[in-house]
């Protein structure tokens, strides 16, 4: 199947709606990301098959509204292979 550019961009959108804007960097084939609003804040979980080393980006709304300029630059993790993190995010 040949995408086309409307197809890609709502492909983009379907991915990002699951992560709630949230992009891991750099990305690996096999990552597992997802996040959720909770009552205060925001779920995260990320998993990688082999080991990992980058950050979590955070989009525009959710780095202003959650920490400011502290989530601009992304949260940087760590995993070891098939290690899954989870966090809660929470306004300050």
């Amino acid at each position: 199947m040949k995408l086309q550019a409307n197809g890609v961009r709502t492909t983009i959108m379907h991915a990002l709606m699951h992560t709630q804007g949230l992009i891991a960097r750099p990305w690996d084939i096999g990552m597992e990301l997802g996040a959720c609003p909770t009552a205060n804040g925001l779920g995260v979980i990320i998993k990688a098959k082999k080991d990992w080393k980058g950050k979590i980006v955070f989009d525009i709304q959710r780095h202003k509204h959650y920490m400011g300029k502290q989530l601009h630059d992304g949260l940087e993790l760590k995993l070891k292979a098939a290690e899954r993190i989870t966090l809660r995010i929470e306004p300050i």
